[in-house]
């Protein structure tokens, strides 16, 4: 079943289609929707909705650079269909490798090689190179 999207203005001159929405009910077409003529021919995608609240436009990209619509040609679209029930789509996939094994609870194990001690040895800059930690020359002098 289709529904009414609107009537036909003008092409832009990028070729894209300008159509005054025809609101049924208060509620507009998703984006991205195959976009019909009278005979149902597809037309294109419905790209954008502009213009105010209470006159809005269509954007329709040609789905080839052959569709030639004339002013005053009525486009329809085929509205979505109500997805059925709240289900949580498609089933989760079991995982497998490495990560198989630990449970969700458990950390996974670090690398061989890899210990925490490689980080603090390092200290506060974290890349080795850069600026010596500032020494407090009192300390010298106190020793001595």
């Amino acid at each position: 079943m289709l529904k009414k999207l609107g009537t036909v203005l003008h092409a832009a001159p990028n070729g894209y289609i300008v159509a005054r929405l025809e609101k049924e009910d208060d509620t507009l077409p998703p984006l991205n929707t195959i976009v019909y003529d009278e005979n149902v021919n597809r037309v294109g995608v419905l790209l954008d909705v502009i213009g105010s609240v209470s006159s809005p436009y269509a954007v329709v990209k040609p789905s080839s650079p052959n569709v030639k619509v004339e002013a005053g040609t009525r486009l329809y679209y085929r509205p979505p269909t109500p997805r059925r029930g709240k289900g949580r789509g498609k089933p989760r996939r079991k995982p497998s490798g490495r990560r198989a094994a630990a449970s969700p609870r458990q950390k996974p194990q670090a690398r061989p090689g890899r210990g925490q001690r490689g980080r603090q040895q390092r200290g506060r800059g974290g890349g080795g190179g850069g600026r010596p930690q500032r020494r407090d020359r009192r300390d010298d002098y106190a020793q001595g």
